[in-house]
Formats: structure tokens, C-alpha cells, sequence
């Protein structure tokens, strides 16, 4: 088991890294141009909310990896859980914005190629700076 405090370099790395990433996915790429709040002006509280929440998926996944990988473990075996469990989290939320507020399916498949690449990034992060 690894503690949260020998992960906060982790952490952190991985909601810089998605937060950024998640910039350029509302900002450059074509797919949330007809969204709402892609066309809402960014604002530092949005900016600062968004960096929290990207705080917030990082200890989660540092949790549930502390717990399930050692000390030591490869880069791979941190990354595919790492990756996984940040997919889950950004990701499994947004079917029900269809199911229940209506969203169009293609709403939930662009978030989820955009969830994707978030979990890319975490776990990349967490494979990297793994204890």
C-alpha cells in the first residue's frame, strides 16, 4: 500500500496535465464548438474550478492505486490502472447527462473520446512519478 503523501507529485502533475489538455480540447478542437459553454467566455473562477476538479480525479486515483499496485511497480501496470480509473471517473458520469437531462448520444461519445484522452494523461503522470 502507498500513502497519498508519496503521490502528491503525481497528483498534481496529472491535474496540471488535464487541465491543460482539457483547454485544448474545449478551445482548439472542432467537437465543443456548438456547446454552450464552449461559446461562454473563460473566466479565472471556471478556470479555477475546473483545476480543482482535476485535483480532486487525482486523488482519487492515487487512492485506489495506492492501494491496489506496490511501490516499485512498472510503468505500464501504473499507467493502464492509472489510465482506467481516470477514464471512469471523467468519463461514465456523462451517459447520464443523456439518460436523464436528454444530451444527444454524440455529446456523451465526443466526452468520452475527450475522457479518454484525460486518462491518457493521468496516467502517464502516475506512471511516471510512481514511487
Amino acid at each position: 500500500m502507498i500513502y497519498l503523501d508519496s503521490l502528491w507529485m503525481a497528483i498534481l502533475v496529472s491535474a496540471i496535465l488535464v487541465w491543460i489538455g482539457g483547454y485544448i480540447v474545449w478551445q482548439v478542437l472542432p467537437h465543443h464548438k456548438n456547446e454552450e459553454a464552449a461559446k461562454q467566455p473563460m473566466d479565472a473562477k471556471k478556470l479555477g474550478l475546473h483545476f480543482v476538479y482535476c485535483l480532486v480525479v487525482g486523488i482519487f486515483v492515487a487512492y485506489l492505486a495506492g492501494l491496489a499496485l506496490p511501490a516499485g511497480s512498472d510503468y505500464m501496470e501504473v499507467f493502464r490502472f492509472t489510465a482506467a480509473a481516470a477514464f471512469s471517473i471523467h468519463g461514465l458520469s456523462v451517459i447520464q447527462e443523456a439518460v436523464w437531462h436528454g444530451r444527444p448520444w454524440s455529446f456523451v461519445y465526443w466526452n468520452f473520446a475527450d475522457s479518454l484522452f484525460y486518462g491518457l494523461l493521468t496516467g502517464g503522470a502516475f506512471g511516471w512519478l510512481w514511487p
